[in-house]
């Protein structure tokens, strides 16, 4: 099997052989990317696809200069675990 990332506008996809087997959305405003949900089919869980899709938001979001914020319950996950990530970030409550 093979697996692809694919960049749309809000959204990155992990495709496995050419078929869509995980999802992340995200909005960008004011210099935060906000996170909002990531979803992998059911058929595709436990593969990692999910951590792959955060990598690539995090050098997404690091390239452009902006800061996280994980409004999903596994990006908020994600970022706690990793604790020091090569971009800034903190949860800006006022700024949701």
């Amino acid at each position: 099997m093979e697996a692809e990332i694919k960049h749309l506008e809000g959204k990155i996809l992990l495709l496995v052989d050419g078929v869509e087997a995980s999802e992340l959305i995200y909005n960008v405003e004011e210099g935060l990317m906000k996170i909002t949900q990531i979803y992998t089919k059911p058929e595709y869980r436990g593969r990692g696809y999910a951590r792959r899709l955060m990598k690539e938001a995090l050098k997404l979001a690091g390239s452009k200069g902006l800061q996280v914020v994980p409004l999903c319950s596994y990006a908020d996950s994600y970022m706690k675990k990793k604790g020091k990530m090569p971009i800034t970030f903190k949860i800006a409550k006022t700024q949701l």
